[in-house]
């Protein structure tokens, strides 16, 4: 069985419902956040194996997150997450150190 910690960052409780059941099914110890403020806050204190951030939530979105975690944990992976992919957004993201770029849903 898999192992690790995520972080999990959406302001849509749904998302972070589902993904995150399933997640946990597959032996990973899921933490959630409900935007960046609260996801920079687990990241200030504990270290996780992978970070999940929606791009765009209320309180800080995730290229705020994907920012805050490669400076406090630089090899920690950050997965990107948005339902309103476009090109400018997922360069940015990978240009600032994202892992990857996922449309949702995914």
């Amino acid at each position: 069985m898999l192992s690790g910690r995520v972080l999990l960052v959406d302001d849509d409780q749904l998302i972070c419902l589902s993904l995150g059941k399933g997640l946990e099914h597959r032996g990973y110890s899921v933490t959630t956040a409900d935007n960046g403020t609260q996801a920079i806050e687990f990241l200030e204190k504990e270290r996780f194996d992978v970070v999940v951030a929606d791009l765009s939530m209320s309180g800080g979105g995730g290229l705020g997150v994907l920012r805050r975690s490669k400076e406090l944990h630089p090899a920690t992976a950050v997965i990107i997450l948005t339902a309103f992919a476009d090109l400018s957004s997922a360069v940015e993201a990978l240009r600032i150190g994202a892992d990857d770029y996922l449309s949702k849903p995914c």
